[in-house]
């Protein structure tokens, strides 16, 4: 995969991360009934397509490290409210 397809898919995955915080919290506030669980089985296989190809450039590399930390901060999160639900 060539660094611009990787860029591409890493803003299109950025996206869907801001989308499913989104998600999350109208769930925690209750305007949504159920968990965003498709949206977050969608991100989920996104995040592992990206795992596979690592980025040569240092700056791909490292926003996509951030956007992992990210991800992995939210679903820390998101697990310990549902489960205080």
């Amino acid at each position: 995969m060539e660094s611009v397809e990787f860029e591409a898919l890493l803003n299109d995955v950025e996206t869907r991360l801001d989308r499913l915080k989104a998600l999350y919290e109208q769930w925690f506030q209750g305007i949504e009934r159920l968990e965003p669980t498709i949206a977050r089985k969608e991100l989920d296989r996104r995040m592992v397509l990206l795992r596979k190809e690592q980025p040569r450039n240092t700056a791909l590399r490292f926003r996509f490290q951030t956007l992992v930390q990210r991800y992995t901060t939210l679903q820390t999160y998101c697990v310990r409210v549902g489960r205080q639900i």
